[in-house]
């Protein structure tokens, strides 16, 4: 059976009693660019059954094929690194979007035990990067009052729903609040044809296509061989797994369903002037000088367990790897995520051409960092320093006591201050500060460092190299357990272009900055 619509007929099921099918309504569509939610969860339990999605793969291919829309104007798209159901909830509230991808694992059950009703879920990520089901009724809450006019639920039986009520499925249940275009799953879904969906989807999109004109193109993209596919089948490699035998998802093509009353309706007014946005600030965020990717895609495992490091009490945290790793990208995200929580941030580079000295360094934390009074303490004090240890004992109590406690200090490219033989570092400043933040114990601030080699042992109190970057085909991992020093990992080639980073199959956060 070949997919596609049958000439004349809609690819949507009707929900509801609203409007029929028919021509499109262009009442106050709103004007483009279309901005792009791309919201994935990915807890660190999912059974058996459904396994691991590679939301990495999924992530980079949207990116990719939105790059032009995105380059040009026509497209602003954001993409998340926390899939925590308050945090969606959050970004509905404070965005406007148009188009929302929600990536993850989705349940429909017949019978729900506790209420005796058939019922669906979505599994965001919890506090502790457990999976938390969150029900059909909570998710469409969180859409009300928002501009989304499409949601692509890119996760299993988003689109199934029960014979006896046939609102109570996940896709039905958004569509039926008045969201005019919804895509949901009729059954499980290889991770292979949801990416492949999710791809020419945008595409098509990107050309400024109708959603029902994408759906279709995406389905037949579910059918076809890619470049990718052929080789492994000359390898002779798709065997041992379902997902490695391209034939196997050709069936899935019909699993993507369209919700909408009005599908020929346009997802936005197209008719607008696209103000390409600039390139450095498009693919950078200059975090003090330290050049860092706007669009974090990968090591989403790695931030995370060292968000719980940090939850666990751990104050000092070491990412070691060689260059092109990117432990700056991972460090840099952490910090900002840390930023957002209420934590005021001090960054500092040992690169040879950072903007700062280090002595450049101290007078701008006076400056930046300090306000009058505490600012007068340390100058009145500083004449009374007669060792570098009570330097950074003075700037880290003043700066402890205006933040209350509320403290993260970045210190990035290490390497270039240690002795290659035992990795001591070679700096009587820096080695001060951070004895000084030993010191200090649970009351000190939150220190990041990144290394390309593992620090003496009496400098830093929690170490962690960094593993193999990611590649669209292998899963990423951090080697070795905490206070482990040896570095892992093979360095990246450098590539000039985040774009181009991503179209040599490399995650943008192992983009070499």
């Amino acid at each position: 059976m070949a997919p596609g619509p049958i000439p004349g007929a809609p690819v949507g099921s009707r929900v509801g009693c609203g409007e029929p099918l028919g021509e499109p309504h262009h009442d106050e569509l709103p004007k483009g660019p279309i901005r792009v939610l791309l919201f994935t969860s990915l807890p660190d339990d999912p059974d058996a059954e459904s396994g691991r999605l590679d939301v990495e793969a999924e992530q980079a291919n949207v990116l990719e094929a939105l790059g032009s829309g995105i380059a040009e104007g026509w497209v602003d798209l954001t993409v998340p690194d926390d899939g925590r159901f308050d945090h969606f909830q959050s970004l509905l509230e404070k965005q406007e979007f148009h188009l929302v991808f929600l990536s993850g694992h989705g349940q429909f059950r017949q019978g729900n035990v506790r209420a005796g009703e058939p019922g669906a879920w979505f599994l965001f990520e919890g506090p502790d990067g457990r999976s938390q089901e969150i029900e059909a009724d909570d998710i469409a809450k969180a859409f009300k009052g928002a501009a989304v006019r499409c949601v692509v639920l890119s996760a299993c039986e988003s689109g199934k729903e029960s014979s006896e009520a046939l609102n109570t499925g996940l896709a039905a249940r958004l569509h039926g609040i008045g969201i005019p275009f919804v895509v949901g799953m009729r059954e499980s879904v290889f991770d292979v044809a949801g990416t492949r969906f999710a791809r020419a989807f945008c595409e098509t999109l990107g050309r400024r296509e109708r959603i029902d004109v994408a759906v279709q193109a995406a389905r037949r993209a579910i059918t076809q061989l890619s470049p990718a596919d052929e080789m492994m089948k000359r390898e002779g490699k798709t065997t041992g797994s379902i997902e490695t035998t391209p034939e196997l998802t050709y069936g899935q093509w019909c699993l993507p369903l369209l919700y909408s009353q009005r599908p020929k309706e346009p997802l936005i007014d197209w008719a607008f002037t696209p103000q390409p946005p600039d390139r450095s600030a498009q693919y950078r965020d200059n975090l003090a000088g330290i050049a860092l990717p706007r669009q974090f895609i990968g090591r989403r495992r790695e931030l995370r367990e060292l968000m719980q490091v940090i939850a666990s009490g751990s104050r000092q945290l070491l990412i070691t790897g060689p260059g092109g790793q990117g432990k700056t990208a991972l460090a840099g995200r952490l910090a900002r995520r840390l930023e957002a929580d209420g934590h005021p941030l001090i960054v500092w580079s040992a690169r040879d051409d950072y903007r700062d000295s280090w002595e450049k360094f101290l007078s701008r934390l006076q400056i930046q960092h300090l306000d009058n009074q505490h600012r007068e303490r340390v100058q009145r004090e500083w004449a009374l320093c007669d060792t570098q240890e009570e330097i950074a004992d003075l700037f880290l109590r003043n700066l402890l006591a205006q933040t209350r406690g509320k403290l993260v200090l970045f210190l990035d490219n290490l390497e270039t201050l240690q002795d290659p033989a035992d990795g001591a570092l070679k700096h009587a400043g820096l080695n001060a500060w951070l004895a000084a933040c030993q010191k200090l114990g649970k009351e000190g601030p939150l220190v990041l460092l990144t290394s390309r080699i593992a620090l003496g042992k009496s400098d830093v109190g929690c170490g962690k190299p960094l593993g193999e970057p990611h590649q669209r085909t292998s899963r990423i991992a951090l080697k070795g357990d905490v206070g482990c020093g040896e570095p892992s990992g093979e360095p990246h080639q450098r590539t000039p272009d985040f774009i181009d980073a991503v179209r040599a199959k490399r995650s943008p956060a192992s983009y070499p900055l």
